[in-house]
C-alpha cells in the first residue's frame, strides 16, 4: 500500500517507460496544437496577444523540461524540479488569464485549463500517486482562485460557480485520472513482483543465486578430486602417494573455503576477470536479491563486451553515516556515447528500480555509475 502511494510508475517498472521520455513531447505538441489556433483566432480581440504567446511558451517549456529531466541516464525528478515545472505551468495560466480575463474571450473556450493539464499529464509517469494528488489539488485550487479573481468580476452569462467549474473541473478530472493511473500501475507491478501466490520474489532470487554458487563449487571440487578417485578406482588400492595427494587436496580446499568465506559475491564474480572490487566491509553481501540480480546483469553485460578496456571495471562500496551504502561503478568503454547508452540502457533501467539516486556520468570513453542502497539493506550504524 505504501509503495503504491509513494513510488512512481517509472520507479517500479522503468523498462516499460524506456520510451517514456517521449510522452512529455507528445503532451507539449498537443498543448501547442490546441492553444495556438485559439490564440490566433482571438488575436484581434486580445489586448495583449504577445502575453498569450508567453503563456503558451511557459506551458510548452514546462513539458520540455520534464522531457529533459526524464532522460534515461538522469535520476528521478526531485521535489524542487517537480515544483518548478508545476509553477511554470501555473505562470502560463496566469499570463493568459490576465489578458483574457477582461471579457474578450468566452471562458468555455479558454485553452489554459487544458494547457496546465498537459503539464500534469507529462509529470504523471514520473510522479507517485501521493505527489500527484498534492499537485493536482493545488492546481485545482490555484485555477479556482484565479478564475474567481480575474473572470468572475466581469459580467457574463454564466454564474460565478459555473465559471469556476468550467475551468477547474477539467483540471480536477484529469488530476484524478493521473492519481488513479499512478496508484494502479505502482500497486499492480508491486503485487506482480511479490509473486502470484504472495511469496516474495527476492527469496526466489536468493535461492537461484545459492544454487548457481553451489553448482559452480561442485564443478570446481569435482575437477580437483575426480582424477584422484578415478586413479584409485582403476588401481583397486590406495598408495602412500594417493594419501599424500588426498591430504594436500583437503588442506587446499580448507584454505580455499576460509578464503572464500571472507569474500562477497562481487569478489567471486571478479575472480579471473577484468574487474576489481573495493569492498572492505563486505557490504555487497547485504544487498537484496533484486539488487544483486540487476547489478550482476549490468556487470556481465560489460565484462562480456569486447569494447571494455582491460582491467578498467571497478566497483567500490562505502558505508555512509546514515546507514545507507554508496556504490560507484567505473569503466572504460571504447564506444561512442550513443552506442554506449544503447548497450547499457536496459540494465541501467532495471537497476534504477532497485536502488536510490542512480546517476550516469559520462566523459570521453569513461563511464561512471553512482547510486545508494537504502539503510535497510546496509549495515547498522557503528557504535
Amino acid at each position: 500500500m505504501r509503495e503504491a502511494l509513494t513510488r512512481s510508475p517509472h520507479q517500479v517498472d522503468p523498462l516499460s517507460w524506456f520510451s517514456g521520455p517521449l510522452l512529455p513531447l507528445v503532451f507539449a505538441a498537443m498543448g501547442l496544437a490546441y492553444a495556438v489556433p485559439l490564440v490566433i483566432e482571438t488575436w484581434s480581440n486580445s489586448p495583449m496577444p504577445l502575453q498569450q504567446l508567453a503563456g503558451v511558451a511557459c506551458i510548452t517549456a514546462a513539458c520540455l523540461i520534464v522531457y529533459l529531466l526524464t532522460r534515461p541516464h538522469r535520476r528521478e525528478i526531485g521535489r524542487a524540479a517537480f515544483s518548478g515545472v508545476l509553477l511554470l505551468g501555473w505562470l502560463g495560466m496566469l499570463l493568459s488569464a490576465l489578458d483574457y480575463g477582461r471579457g474578450t474571450v468566452a471562458l468555455e473556450t479558454w485553452w489554459a485549463s487544458l494547457g496546465v493539464s498537459a503539464v500534469l499529464l507529462s509529470l504523471t509517469p514520473y510522479s507517485s500517486a501521493l505527489r500527484m494528488a498534492v499537485a493536482g489539488l493545488a492546481t485545482v485550487v490555484f485555477s479556482g482562485i484565479l478564475t474567481w479573481a480575474v473572470f468572475v468580476p466581469v459580467p457574463d452569462f454564466w454564474p460565478p460557480l459555473t465559471r469556476i467549474v468550467l475551468v477547474s473541473g477539467v483540471i480536477a478530472v484529469i488530476a484524478v485520472a493521473c492519481v488513479v493511473f499512478d496508484y494502479q500501475v505502482a500497486s499492480r507491478v508491486s503485487r506482480w513482483r511479490t509473486g502470484a501466490r504472495g511469496e516474495a520474489a527476492p527469496q526466489h532470487l536468493d535461492d537461484v543465486a545459492r544454487l548457481d554458487l553451489m553448482r559452480d563449487e561442485l564443478v570446481r571440487v569435482g575437477a580437483m578430486v575426480g582424477p584422484l578417485l578415478e586413479r584409485v578406482a582403476s588401481s583397486g588400492s590406495i598408495t602412500a602417494q594417493d594419501r599424500s595427494a588426498a591430504a594436500e587436496m583437503a588442506r587446499s580446499l580448507r584454505e580455499d573455503l576460509v578464503a572464500r568465506s571472507n569474500q562477497s559475491w562481487l569478489d567471486l564474480i571478479a575472480e579471473g576477470r577484468a574487474m576489481s572490487v573495493v569492498d572492505p566491509d563486505r557490504l555487497a553481501e547485504l544487498m537484496t536479491a533484486e539488487q544483486r540480480a540487476a547489478i550482476r546483469g549490468l556487470l556481465f553485460a560489460v565484462l562480456e563486451s569486447p569494447v571494455l578496456r582491460s582491467e578498467s571495471l571497478e566497483v567500490e562500496l562505502r558505508e555512509h553515516d546514515d546507514g545507507s551504502t554508496g556504490v560507484a561503478l567505473s569503466m572504460h568503454l571504447d564506444l561512442p556515447e550513443g552506442r554506449r547508452i544503447t548497450m547499457l540502457a536496459p540494465y541501467y533501467l532495471t537497476l534504477k528500480s532497485t536502488v536510490d539516486n542512480l546517476t550516469w556520468l559520462g566523459g570521453d570513453k569513461q563511464l561512471r555509475l553512482k547510486f545508494q542502497l537504502p539503510a535497510r539493506t546496509g549495515r547498522r550504524r557503528r557504535g
